[in-house]
């Protein structure tokens, strides 16, 4: 298995009804360490991070990860704003992507000591977010 990142994008724009509402945006994202998007509502955030996921199809530019893309998209999670994540604590809003997948929820669930990255009880604390686990998760202000 091959590392996906880093991830380059070049020129990635999104055009929706003529209306230019992402980009052109160049970045590259590399392994290591934690990217924080910020910005104001309809700044566009969401609509670049479900470009970078393949959610959206880039109207310009292009995405290039290190990996074969199919590896890339089995190898990633896209966490949505919508009220289903709302409805779940922190560790099963985590562990939602790896359900879609086909993971067992309670390999999915695990914490640490299954030796498998991305469990979602040990993708937690490296995302600074260890002492939420067991939460009801909360609706921030971008939420519907």
């Amino acid at each position: 298995m091959s590392a996906i990142l880093p991830l380059e994008a070049v020129g990635l724009t999104l055009r929706k009804r003529g209306q230019r509402l992402v980009g052109p945006v160049d970045l590259r994202l590399e392994a290591g360490g934690i990217t924080v998007l910020i910005g104001p509502n309809g700044a566009g955030k969401t609509s670049l991070l479900r470009l970078l996921h393949g959610l959206e199809r880039p109207s310009a530019g292009s995405l290039h990860w290190a990996a074969p893309l199919e590896e890339a998209r089995r190898r990633q999670g896209f966490v949505f704003q919508s009220p289903i994540m709302m409805r779940r604590n922190v560790r099963d809003s985590l562990a939602y992507p790896l359900d879609l997948l086909g993971v067992p929820r309670r390999v999915a669930r695990a914490g640490r000591g299954l030796g498998c990255a991305g469990r979602a009880g040990g993708r937690a604390e490296p995302a600074g977010i260890g002492a939420f686990r067991g939460r009801a998760a909360e609706a921030g202000p971008g939420a519907r």
